[in-house]
């Protein structure tokens, strides 16, 4: 086909065009504050040796370039990290350009102060029973126990994660509010959406 058009200007037919392009991960992405962000860059179309990321930190006019690394899995990657401000990026590889992406960075909030109310069953007689200085929660079993978190910022979707099972928690300003009960020992966790992640 290439011989056709380079002798008598034949037209290559559009399907016989292989389509160059680079997509790259994460893409556009709000991550937290201090996050590593690993960048994969796949190329359609054509067998690249190398590959380049471009990156502008904050209000930079200016991008840094770095060579990204080939992995076995035929992809390039490169890691950004501990990022502490927003940034744009691309990568470039023999002529071929991906978009342009963003990654924006968010600040986690802090828990600032916690309170746990015991509830206990009533054959133990006990009333019940505020520690506001330990969070680890020590009971027997039959015990409900109210979890209150104060964060420096309101949580987006706050859950109340127990040995695996998760329940939503009622937020009222910088408050988050839930109930358990003990059956046995295990972990919980405060979860909470963060950018794109819990």
């Amino acid at each position: 086909l290439g011989t056709r058009h380079l002798w008598s200007g034949a037209s290559i037919p559009k399907e016989q065009i292989a389509a160059r392009s680079i997509s790259v991960k994460p893409g556009d992405a709000t991550i937290r504050r201090n996050q590593d962000v690993p960048i994969r860059a796949t190329v359609k179309g054509f067998t690249a040796q190398s590959a380049e990321v471009f990156v502008r930190f904050g209000d930079s006019r200016t991008y840094e370039r770095a060579p990204m690394k080939a992995s076995p899995s035929g992809e390039f990657e490169f890691t950004l990290y501990a990022l502490r401000e927003p940034l744009s990026y691309y990568v470039v590889s023999q002529g071929a350009k991906s978009a342009e992406h963003r990654i924006f960075v968010a600040d986690a909030p802090r828990i600032e102060r916690m309170r746990l109310t015991y509830n206990y069953p009533s054959w133990t007689g006990l009333a019940p029973e505020t520690d506001e200085d330990n969070r680890d929660i020590h009971a027997v079993a039959g015990t409900k126990v109210s979890v209150e978190v104060q964060t420096s910022a309101p949580l987006e979707d706050p859950t109340l994660n127990v040995n695996g099972a998760s329940s939503g928690l009622d937020r009222e300003g910088n408050w988050s509010r839930g109930m358990l009960e003990l059956t046995k020992a295990g972990t919980y966790r405060i979860h909470a959406r963060v950018g794109d992640e819990l």
